[in-house]
């Protein structure tokens, strides 16, 4: 699990004399959206040679590949379309979840399990994309829009 804490919150929300839960849950869908936008990007090509964790792995993806055909990314019959599959949920008013359907997710942007291949194409980890939002302005910018609207600014 992957958390972003928002510092500040528990003050803004004791000054606050309405119900801040709807400006809450903007922001954290909205950084959700942050983190979405990062890690649904498209990598390079795939690298060449291919690099393989083990012999196993590579006489494996060989076995599908004379099944079913080279694999065409996000369009190969077998895709699950891991890219355009991340989605931004609420899980309650304090959170929310970026996830994928993707069963093959994990080995190919999980930060621990991501697979040498994936990794050599440039594919996107869930902890490099929380990086980039939390080292960007990202999060101040799309909070202090709501906490402006909230507070009956913009």
């Amino acid at each position: 699990m992957i958390s972003i804490r928002i510092a500040g919150l528990d003050e803004l929300l004791k000054l606050a004399k309405t119900d801040f839960g709807p400006t809450l849950r903007a922001i954290l869908h909205s950084v959700g959206e942050l983190v979405r936008d990062e890690i649904a990007r498209a990598p390079g090509p795939v690298h060449k040679p291919i690099i393989w964790a083990s012999a196993k792995q590579r006489a494996y993806v060989m076995a599908l590949v004379r099944k079913n055909g080279p694999w065409v990314r996000e369009s190969h019959s077998m895709s699950q379309r891991l890219i355009a599959s991340w989605t931004v949920r609420a899980e309650s008013d304090s959170r929310v979840v970026v996830g994928n359907k993707a069963t093959y997710g994990p080995w190919v942007q999980n930060a621990e399990l991501q697979q040498p291949m994936h990794k050599a194409s440039g594919w996107v980890t869930d902890q490099a994309a929380v990086d980039a939002v939390t080292g960007s302005d990202g999060v101040e910018r799309v909070a202090g829009m709501a906490i402006n609207k909230f507070l009956g600014g913009a």
